[in-house]
């Protein structure tokens, strides 16, 4: 979601590094907002507010997911659209 949003600079690997960039945050609000300032910029073209891709993308994956189960074929990851579903 945050890759979708435009923020992938706030993605963490562990509890501990979440907490740590959530206090970075707070004893910065210039970056904090920063960050705001750009998820407001690119929210017209971030993918993760284009509920008419997200809902296509979601219904073509269903359809992939479907078919291959009416193919007989064991269940596996389904990339559409740049995301995985299945």
């Amino acid at each position: 979601m945050l890759t979708a949003a435009g923020l992938p600079e706030l993605i963490t690997q562990s509890d501990e590094d979440y907490e740590a960039l959530a206090l970075s945050l707070a004893r910065d609000p210039g970056r904090l907002g920063a960050l705001r300032h750009k998820l407001v910029s690119t929210r017209a073209s971030a993918p993760l507010f284009d509920s008419l891709a997200y809902t296509r993308d979601l219904e073509a994956a269903y359809r992939a997911v479907h078919q291959r189960w009416l193919d007989g074929e064991a269940p596996a990851v389904v990339r559409i659209g740049g995301a995985a579903a299945g």
